[in-house]
């Protein structure tokens, strides 16, 4: 008599096989990519009040998949106020708090009207810029591998202009 056990066995032990010959995980995601199946990159959302979450909702919308020729990859945990891109991860994070190292004498890059202040201040290569007179902070990490940070700074600025309104009279 036959029995179905050792088929379920043998396909099971063939599709198992097949996944570490590909290099493919369950879902089809490959480790390290940064392609649509690529690994999630963990990202803390923040904790903005309502109105500043709404705001952040309207850049969400406006987010392209290709930043600066980098795949837009999955956040963990999924927020529409997190999104990432490439491998290392650019990562964007909107509705963060005022970076504490901001001084009144900061200097700040003004990249299409968006006012950035870049950290490490002072650093020939900072890596992260928070966006520092909007209606909502806006943090972008940028690994030095993608150094000059401009183009990207750019893209988004381009982006964010027109989805989060500048505070009156510069304030910050």
């Amino acid at each position: 008599m036959l029995t179905r056990l050792p088929i379920v066995a043998a396909i099971a032990a063939v599709s198992l096989a097949f996944v570490f010959l590909t290099g493919c995980g369950p879902d089809g995601s490959r480790p390290g990519g940064s392609g649509p199946g690529a690994s999630a990159v963990g990202l803390v959302p923040p904790r903005p009040a309502p109105a500043t979450a709404r705001r952040c909702a309207a850049l969400a919308g406006l987010l392209p998949s290709r930043l600066d020729g980098h795949a837009r990859r999955a956040a963990n945990p999924s927020s529409p106020l997190t999104a990432a891109w490439g491998d290392p991860p650019i990562a964007l994070r909107c509705g963060v708090p005022l970076p504490v190292a901001l001084t009144p004498t900061a200097e700040l890059t003004v990249v299409n009207g968006v006012s950035w202040f870049p950290e490490p201040p002072g650093s020939a290569t900072p890596t992260r810029f928070t966006e520092v007179g909007r209606e909502a902070y806006v943090e972008v990490t940028i690994p030095a591998r993608y150094a000059p940070a401009g183009p990207i700074l750019v893209a988004i600025s381009n982006m964010l202009a027109p989805a989060i309104p500048a505070k009156p009279g510069g304030k910050i």
